[in-house]
């Protein structure tokens, strides 16, 4: 359990090193916040604002109330389901998957715009220097150096100018043409739908399936095919409520595939409304 000093070390490393914001997407932030009520949603965005700031959350259950100005009670209703949206990170803390994956985003672009600004500060530096050195008093190299470049040169009269301008394309090292680039390949579209078994089939079901398909699409995996997604579905799983637990399961810890081990198949699972979830 973090102690109230620790978080103090942990809040001086972070601002040396944080961005001053993060992204803030409104669809996956309502699709994985639509079955909280106000007072949760709440808790959640201050939980993660000290996150960003901080770079994690404390465990203990007064510190959270602390944190999301509210009282003990408020905190101890909605804290089993403000809580699934963050993990331990090994350090006596918790935090939010989503939000660290922004965060790493967000150092890499400035470290990027800093690394190309550092490059153009290095070249400008480099043109005063030499604008500088050629400037008229600077010791007289500028003039040496142009006299002797008119020396060693020959005469104009001399100087064969080519009467055609060859518009070949450039040669490769190994002497041969230069083949044109490739387009790049197009994203492949996801085809087909959900084929669910009849005995399975809900609109719960299938609003889970969409959770899940845009959570595939969010991590850079999307589907290939909804038809082969289904396909073992009427063996593999006893009932609705069965199916339903291992989709919401998977999409809340961002797995790419759903399977029935991932509930315990010798005791029939209870369905959890809140486990849908899209950490942010």
């Amino acid at each position: 359990m973090p102690s109230g000093d620790f978080l103090l070390k942990d809040a001086a490393i972070m601002a040396r090193t944080k961005p001053p914001s993060f992204d803030f997407f409104p669809d996956d932030f309502i699709a994985g916040t639509y079955h909280l009520p106000a007072e949760a949603v709440g808790i959640y965005v201050r939980l993660l604002c000290y996150q960003w700031n901080n770079g994690s959350i404390p465990s203990d259950e007064n510190e959270l109330a602390r944190v999301a100005g509210v009282d003990a009670d408020a905190m101890r209703t909605h804290m089993r389901t403000v809580m699934l949206k963050f993990m331990p990170d090994g350090c006596g803390g918790l935090k939010n998957a989503r939000l660290e994956r922004e965060r790493e985003h967000k150092l890499s672009v400035i470290e990027k715009s800093k690394s190309a600004a550092d490059s153009r500060w290095t070249k400008e530096k480099a043109r005063k220097a030499a604008e500088a050195a050629n400037k008229p008093g600077c010791g007289g190299n500028a003039d040496a150096y142009a006299d002797a470049m008119r020396t060693d040169m020959p005469p104009t009269s001399n100087v064969q100018l080519p009467t055609s301008i060859d518009l070949k394309p450039p040669l490769s090292p190994k002497g041969e043409t230069a083949k044109p680039p490739k387009e790049p390949r197009k994203p492949k579209e996801t085809i087909g739908q959900f084929d669910i078994p009849p005995r399975l089939d809900s609109p719960e079901i299938r609003e889970a399936l969409e959770a899940w398909e845009r959570m595939r699409r969010n991590i850079g995996h999307p589907i290939r095919d909804r038809g082969n997604v289904c396909r073992g579905w009427d063996q593999a799983y006893r009932d609705r409520d069965h199916l339903l637990a291992c989709i919401n399961l998977t999409t809340a810890n961002e797995w790419q595939g759903i399977k029935p081990s991932h509930v315990d198949p010798k005791v029939k699972p209870k369905v959890d409304p809140y486990a849908n979830l899209r950490k942010y």
